[in-house]
C-alpha cells in the first residue's frame, strides 16, 4: 500500500531559517518515496523557490527532508545515496 509523503526544503541560510513545503510523493516507506522522486523534486524545489539553473542541485537534495511517522528523512542520508548517483 503506497503512503503519502510531504517533502520540505530547509533554508538554513536566512536570518529565521525555515522549512517549505515542496509537494508530496507517494511510495511504500518514506525513503523509497524520496528515493523514486528525487529526480523530479529537485527540479521542483528549484522552480517553486526560484533558485536559478546556477544553484548546485546537490545543494538542493541535501536541503530537501520528507515527513514521516517519528521523524524526517533527509535526502542526503545513505537511504536516499543511489538516487543521488542519477
Amino acid at each position: 500500500m503506497l503512503k503519502l509523503y510531504e517533502v520540505l526544503f530547509y533554508d538554513g541560510s536566512q536570518p529565521q531559517p525555515a522549512y517549505y513545503l515542496i509537494g508530496g510523493v507517494k511510495g511504500r516507506s518514506a525513503t523509497e518515496a524520496m528515493r523514486r522522486n528525487l529526480p523530479a523534486l529537485t527540479e521542483l524545489a528549484r522552480a517553486q523557490l526560484k533558485l536559478g539553473a546556477d544553484y548546485p542541485a546537490r545543494k538542493i537534495r541535501e536541503s530537501l527532508y520528507i515527513l514521516r511517522e517519528g521523524g524526517l528523512v533527509s535526502a542526503g542520508s545513505s537511504h536516499c545515496a543511489t538516487a543521488r548517483a542519477q
